[in-house]
């Protein structure tokens, strides 16, 4: 979940259909609009699945699902440092 800044300096074309509503983020309930954009950590690429909302509670945010969940994430906080080392899709 990203603010929608950051799908216009990303000059991305978003679509009012692929928007949804959710809660537990900031107080009530928010819209997001959903696109999927390549990103780029440590030299690799991937497709990521991300949401873009205009609502002034909305700080980025990487979720398990399509994110953490394609590398081992060890976190070091008195370094306040994340290291992410990627892990190798098997073909299905």
């Amino acid at each position: 979940m990203f603010p929608l800044e950051v799908a216009e300096v990303l000059d991305l074309s978003l679509n009012p259909k692929n928007a949804n509503y959710y809660g537990g983020i900031g107080s009530g309930h928010i819209m997001a609009i959903f696109a999927v954009v390549m990103v780029e950590v440590g030299g690799m690429k991937f497709p990521l699945y991300a949401g873009f909302s205009d609502a002034p509670s909305i700080v980025p945010i990487l979720g398990q699902n399509g994110f953490f969940d394609a590398f081992e994430v060890r976190f070091n906080r008195p370094k306040e440092v994340i290291e992410l080392k990627w892990i190798p899709r098997k073909a299905k």
